[in-house]
């Protein structure tokens, strides 16, 4: 007779409850994971421990899922191994026991519903347990209204944790008139072209630097400095958590390209505006920015095969979410380098593809304001003959089309060719060595579903470091030219600003985006100023690192905006 089903009886006959379980279901779940550690996804979201009955099922199925959260391989020795270091192994019933456990249990594949077993039958015990504490209740005298506030409480907990039927809820939501009549409200961006809650992807053959492309991203999230000049808009970003999920190098070679970017921005930063500014810019990308480094963990990635089927390693994203509500419950940017090696199987699989893109919108979907960028591998024609155009681009990514069609916003990161090098930059920017070895990338935007595609970015891969270039059309003017041609922009904004009673600092023109447009990025509005200021067409005053600026006599006749009595008073000077 199963032991999920007969009755205990007392000597004169009087049947008594029988506490609910299912040892065959118990041994088929642990069976299962010992025979097919992967399956522990299938099952680490719907059991703990103190879901087993058997005392001796709790302690291998605690053993087990302390060595999967470790990242630990497991199998019956292993877990026999961890058992005797703990103590725990004879309680367990020994090496003999797993190995019967293992032998016996022919298949994991049916271990979710096994474990759906085990879970009922937990409940249903802790149901038998609340009557007998109501009982007591009662005994020990306790009014209806307490007794029955406490049960009502106890279930409410139940069913928030554990409703079997919650995740098949469906809401038909409506709307009413005034609602869809509303102010449409704007679409929000982590960083410009990279949409909140979703997924975006940066595409590029080997070596093509995207990784280097994608620390920078973060470090502008996590510290608000635009290190490459990225901000054509002019907007500036908000500063938020960032955290970088990497699956390709080890954690020392992690932190040294990590090292690269981040010294370089605080070198620059720090030579063009001050030891001050240095110093807060490392204070809060150190504030902001986390790594973690699942490199040569085959079992953590974000999808895991179980036996014929890939499934979401739930395991694996719960955790992730845990962490990134308690490190950023505001929300995060998150980047995922590569794909390749966060999935199973061929990335040409559609079946396995459509698992693995619903477990990168869910992790980005996670917090509201989070994002994830994705660096993949491109497919091979593009990774040999590069993108040409803006539909390339976006289906630049390896493997089946759903990676890129689901993604909303899509870019590629390609090494141009020696020739075209020649041809786009000068030879003061690149040099002949650079070229030979082909040492600059293009970024090509190729898809933003929820905006504009922004225009081409050029890089050079200089110590680690990738440096903006400027093609040759759209090449910076010597100083003079530079400052002749922003002068009347930026008199302009300020005398605007003046008028509307505005105080008018460097910071304050720097987030005009009409103003950046003008004149190109944030970068060239801070070095605008400060040539109109070192020149005495612009006067700063107060104490504070963000002055006050006003136009002089002079810088309005350099600006075109002055009377005739001031062009002639400056013509005499």
């Amino acid at each position: 007779m199963s032991a999920s089903t007969q009755r205990r009886t007392q000597a004169n006959g009087v049947a008594l409850p029988v506490v609910p379980h299912s040892v065959e279901a118990e041994q088929a779940v642990l069976g299962g994971l010992l025979i097919e550690p992967t399956a522990w996804g299938n099952v680490a979201e719907l059991l703990d421990a103190g879901d087993f009955y058997r005392p001796d099922h709790r302690i291998i199925f605690a053993s087990i899922g302390a060595l999967a959260r470790a990242g630990s391989p497991f199998d019956m020795l292993l877990v026999s191994e961890h058992l005797d270091r703990l103590g725990h192994l004879q309680e367990a019933g020994g090496l003999a026991y797993l190995g019967t456990l293992a032998r016996d249990t022919p298949t994991a594949i049916n271990i979710a519903s096994y474990a759906g077993v085990v879970r009922e039958r937990a409940r249903l015990r802790r149901l038998q347990r609340l009557g007998v504490d109501i009982e007591r209740a009662i005994a020990e005298g306790e009014g209806s209204h307490a007794i029955g506030t406490a049960l009502l409480g106890t279930l409410e907990r139940w069913r928030e944790q554990s409703d079997p039927e919650r995740g098949l809820r469906l809401e038909l939501r409506a709307f009413s008139a005034g609602e869809i009549l509303a102010t449409i409200e704007p679409e929000v961006f982590s960083l410009p072209g990279i949409p909140a809650e979703a997924y975006s992807l940066i595409a590029g053959a080997l070596n093509s630097y995207k990784t280097t492309l994608l620390i920078n991203l973060l470090v502008w999230k996590a510290s608000g400095w635009d290190l490459l000049g990225l901000d054509e808009g002019g907007g500036g970003v908000e500063t938020g958590r960032c955290i970088l999920l990497t699956y390709e190098d080890h954690d020392r070679r992690v932190f040294r390209r990590l090292q690269r970017v981040i010294q370089r921005g605080h070198q620059r930063i720090t030579e063009r505006y001050g030891a001050r500014a240095g110093a807060e810019f490392i204070e809060r990308v150190s504030e902001n920015l986390r790594r973690i480094t699942l490199t040569g963990q085959a079992g953590r990635g974000i999808v895991v095969r179980a036996r014929d089927a890939i499934v979401p390693n739930e395991a694996l994203i719960e955790r992730l979410l845990a962490e990134l509500r308690a490190f950023a419950p505001g929300g995060a940017l998150i980047g995922l380098d590569p794909l390749r090696l966060a999935i199973v199987g061929s990335q040409n699989d559609d079946d396995g593809a459509d698992v693995a893109v619903h477990a990168l919108n869910r992790i980005a979907a996670a917090l509201p304001g989070s994002a994830l960028i994705v660096a993949s591998h491109t497919n091979k024609s593009l990774a040999a003959e590069g993108v040409s155009d803006y539909i390339g681009a976006a289906y630049a990514t390896s493997g089946s089309a759903l990676y890129s069609q689901h993604a909303r916003s899509n870019f590629h990161m390609g090494r141009m060719r020696a020739a075209e090098i020649k041809e786009t930059f000068d030879p003061g920017d690149v040099t002949e060595k650079e070229a030979a070895r082909q040492l600059v990338a293009k970024l090509t935007h190729g898809r933003n579903s929820h905006g504009t595609e922004r225009e081409p970015s050029y890089f050079v891969m200089r110590d680690g470091v990738l440096i903006r270039l400027r093609p040759r059309e759209t090449k910076a003017q010597s100083a003079p030219q530079f400052m002749r041609t922003a002068a009347a922009p930026i008199v302009e904004a300020i005398e605007a600003l003046r008028g509307e009673g505005m105080k008018v600092s460097a910071t304050t023109l720097q987030k005009d985006p009409t103003l950046v447009r003008q004149l190109g990025s944030r970068d060239d509005v801070r070095d605008a100023v400060r040539l109109l200021l070192e020149n005495g067409h612009l006067e700063a005053s107060g104490t504070t690192r963000d002055r006050t600026l006003s136009v002089t006599p002079s810088g309005r006749v350099l600006a075109g905006r002055a009377s005739p009595r001031e062009t002639q008073k400056e013509g005499t000077e």
